[in-house]
């Protein structure tokens, strides 16, 4: 579970669950372990930030994560990109150190 002050987010609703993705993927992908489309949705629905056409959107033209299954399908895996994977370390830096 991610626990931090939702005030540390963006005030921007799409950059919001944007930081709250990078930071579940970052954690899950530095100790090995898949995340589903669900642990996303999970996260960015405890700091009620939870808009479907907005995840949507996000998720079909994010440069940092790539989903992988079958269209329309809720058993789909989201894995952090290269970039992601730089964008979700900035993104815990500044996170710690604001």
């Amino acid at each position: 579970m991610l626990q931090l002050n939702a005030n540390r987010f963006s005030s921007a609703k799409l950059m919001t669950m944007r930081e709250i993705t990078l930071l579940l993927l970052g954690a899950r992908t530095a100790v090995a372990l898949d995340t589903e489309m669900e642990d996303v949705r999970h996260a960015v629905e405890q700091y009620r930030q939870d808009d479907e056409a907005i995840r949507s959107e996000t998720f079909q033209s994010s440069p940092e994560w790539v989903v992988i299954g079958v269209r329309g399908s809720d058993h789909k895996i989201v894995r952090l990109r290269g970039l992601g994977v730089t964008a979700a370390r900035e993104l815990a830096q500044r996170l710690v150190t604001d």
